[in-house]
């Protein structure tokens, strides 16, 4: 089975680890986009800003 082109480039996009934290092992998979307009220091900036001025902190 051959990959198409979009499938291709959106794996170079991806990345995951695992973690485990005392007994509980955590599967994190993560993909950024080429056409995203922040970068990823921005976006944890605003989630944590929203996240502040929601009160769900």
């Amino acid at each position: 089975m051959t990959e198409n082109k979009e499938n291709k480039e959106s794996k170079k996009n991806e990345w995951n680890f695992v973690k485990t934290i005392g007994k509980t092992t955590y599967y994190v998979k993560g993909y950024f986009s080429q056409t995203s307009k922040e970068n990823v220091l921005d976006k944890i900036k605003r989630m944590i800003i929203n996240d502040i001025q929601s009160g769900g902190y």
